[in-house]
């Protein structure tokens, strides 16, 4: 490159001594002018010091244009070698590879020499060497493709990659540069977000048809519930405020403030009854854990009988709570009192009864059966006689045991009512779980004369409670976590999946809206709306939101929420199923950012490159044929600024290609 320079110079200093030197001496020969003869030395020493000056000067900007161009084809060379991605250039002709940076040769395997002995057909699988021949053979060929191509490294594992290329002259050929994108792994974690999203799909199906299923027991549960007149209960021995369920208002007759007060409660208790369910609910303050009693509480001029059964939790999870049930036994207890009163009685009684009853006379060893053993039972006729050993017979062998033991130490002790339960074997073989209340007479000498009682069928009921406590188990330990809302949008329930993900116990969410409890600042304004309008129309929606744990910890929520209806069609409240989705929304993110910038960096090598390099090149011509040297210092003045506009076009696209990893993903 110097010695270019030097060249040049010194051809145009040759070329310009010998014109000063030989001009002046032709003008002398073909005028013959002595005045001219005389400052023949001078005009030609003066010549030769100008052509001197020029050459230096000449040399001079030529050298520093060599180096400018030097340093920008050095520039241009590193932002080949030095980017990340893979990058070649081809013959459009041979389709051999003329040029590779040193990111295709550590992602493809081959090495330097083994790149330029090969066409670029060869990186390619068979099935897709005909697509690349069509495009190839286009008129207009395209500098980037929707679909990713198939390559194949060195060690023969395939590889898929975004294609992005642009026809260029290099070294006096026409070539292609093509840069090429590993989207391999990109393409994986896209896969693998489409059967995430199935499979929680098919989660959610299976969650719903649970929450169906649940509904539908819940239903069964409140029907029996209403029909068995039983109705659960809490009680706060600290503040002496009770937490009744719908079915306890109901059964009372009692509206939410007269259910929620124990003192308003006991007005309705009869006087005679009162000191009773004193004892009771002290009881559970003196350590009893289990207690029961029978009040009569007298409503709307209407007595009835109502059994209180609690229990006390365990101090250690809920200090000074009662929870327990209550039960209508008006019937029951009328019936205990009127078999009390006459036995002889016990016909009509059985009639007017859906329960089934039964006289066990001892000294005969006969029971004679009554009432509603056809539906209890199964024997198809509505009384009947047996003996006693067929009673035994058809109670389930471990209850038997049991039993007889409890009814020998009754008999023992002389009480005068006992209750049971136990299996009994029907007609089609099936046992089924009975409730007995039996009343003991004993005759003149204190000795067991007969036994008088009803049954009851508590099986359906008993199973009911089961299961929905194996269904509340359920929904307790799913992973998504579970809101229950009333109407206004209260929060009534949440499951531990909720108190996990939140840090906020049931405790401290009950009776407040899950919105502004859980949304904060990056909460998308647009979807709260959405998820504002829907709840007021009573809709079904599905959203997904940022939110906000209670230590402030954001994270992404979707939301699928359904609003709930009791059997007669009236708006009970919502359910919502929600599961965090703050990894697979961070995936995405990375993936977008990563896309943008490749396509800045498309953008930039495209525009912003070619640009000033296309102003250099310009330059240079007109440099070529530029004979005036004011027109070319402000040639080379303009080429130094499109030379400065090169370089920071440069940095900037190199800029652009750095991702960095800890910036955040929103």
């Amino acid at each position: 490159m110097v010695n270019s320079a030097r060249k040049i110079a010194f051809y145009y200093l040759i070329v310009g001594v010998t014109w000063i030197y030989f001009s002046d001496r032709a003008l002398n020969y073909f005028f013959k002018n002595k005045d001219l003869h005389e400052t023949y030395w001078d005009g030609t020493i003066k010549g030769i010091l100008f052509i001197v000056v020029t050459s230096i000067l000449l040399y001079q900007l030529i050298k520093r244009y060599f180096l400018a161009l030097t340093k920008s084809e050095r520039d241009y060379r590193s932002m080949f070698d030095a980017n990340p991605n893979p990058m070649w250039i081809y013959d459009l002709q041979t389709l051999k590879f003329i040029e590779v940076n040193q990111a295709a040769i550590n992602h493809y395997g081959y090495t330097r020499q083994e790149f330029l002995s090969k066409t670029v057909l060869e990186i390619r699988s068979d099935e897709e060497k005909e697509r690349f021949l069509k495009d190839t053979n286009a008129n207009i060929k395209k500098t980037s493709y929707e679909e990713p191509w198939l390559h194949i490294l060195k060690n023969g594992q395939q590889i898929k990659v975004n294609i992005h290329a642009h026809e260029i002259s290099y070294k006096g050929k026409m070539a292609r540069l093509v840069l090429a994108v590993d989207v391999s792994e990109q393409l994986i974690i896209k896969e693998q977000l489409r059967q995430q999203q199935e499979r929680l799909k098919a989660q959610n199906i299976k969650l719903l048809q649970s929450l169906e299923a649940i509904e539908l027991h819940q239903t069964k549960l409140s029907n029996t519930q209403k029909i068995a007149k039983i109705a659960g209960w809490e009680f706060n021995l600290e503040t002496e405020t009770l937490e009744p369920n719908p079915g306890f208002l109901e059964l009372l007759n009692l509206n939410k403030e007269e259910g929620s007060c124990l003192k308003i409660l006991k007005t309705y208790i009869t006087e005679e009854d009162k000191q009773k369910f004193e004892y009771f609910i002290s009881s559970f303050n003196l350590g009893i854990t289990v207690n029961e009693c029978v009040v009569r509480i007298k409503k709307e001029q209407q007595l009835r009988y109502i059994l209180f059964a609690a229990t006390l939790k365990d101090p250690k999870k809920q200090k000074y709570c009662v929870e327990g049930y209550i039960k209508d036994v008006t019937e029951i207890t009328l019936k205990d009192q009127l078999i009390h009163k006459t036995s002889e009685r016990f016909e009509q009684l059985a009639l007017s009864t859906n329960d089934a009853l039964y006289e066990w006379e001892v000294n005969s060893s006969i029971i004679r059966l009554n009432g509603n053993i056809d539906s209890i039972m199964g024997y198809g006729v509505k009384e009947a006689i047996h003996p006693e050993k067929w009673w035994v017979d058809r109670m389930h062998p471990t209850d038997f045991i049991e039993n007889d033991k409890l009814f020998r130490e009754a008999v023992e002790q002389k009480q005068q009512t006992l209750k049971r339960k136990y299996r009994f074997k029907t007609l089609n073989g099936v046992y089924k779980l009975i409730y007995d209340q039996s009343i003991i007479k004993y005759d003149a000498q204190n000795e067991l004369e007969k036994v008088i009682g009803s049954i009851q069928d508590v099986d359906e009921i008993t199973k009911i409670n089961q299961e929905n406590k194996r269904l509340l188990d359920i929904i307790s330990k799913v992973n998504n976590f579970i809101i229950i809302t009333d109407v206004n949008g209260l929060i009534e329930w949440v499951n531990p999946a909720f108190t996990e993900l939140t840090e906020y116990t049931l405790e401290e969410v009950k009776g407040k809206k899950p919105g502004p409890l859980l949304q904060g600042p990056e909460s998308d304004k647009e979807v709260i709306m959405r998820i504002s309008l829907a709840l007021k129309e009573k809709k079904y929606f599905s959203e997904e939101i940022i939110n906000y744990s209670k230590s402030g910890r954001k994270y992404w929520l979707k939301i699928d929420c359904n609003p709930i209806y009791d059997d007669h069609n009236n708006h009970v409240g919502f359910i919502a199923v929600e599961s965090e989705i703050t990894e697979r929304k961070q995936r995405e993110a990375k993936i977008e950012k990563q896309n943008e910038i490749l396509k800045k960096t498309a953008w930039f090598n495209s525009h912003e490159v070619r640009r000033p390099l296309a102003s250099i090149l310009g330059i240079i011509e007109l440099l070529k044929y530029e004979e005036s040297d004011s027109t070319k210092e402000e040639l080379i003045v303009l080429l130094e600024k499109c030379s400065e506009e090169l370089d920071s076009a440069i940095k900037n696209a190199i800029h652009l290609t750095e991702f960095k990893e800890d910036e955040p993903l929103n």
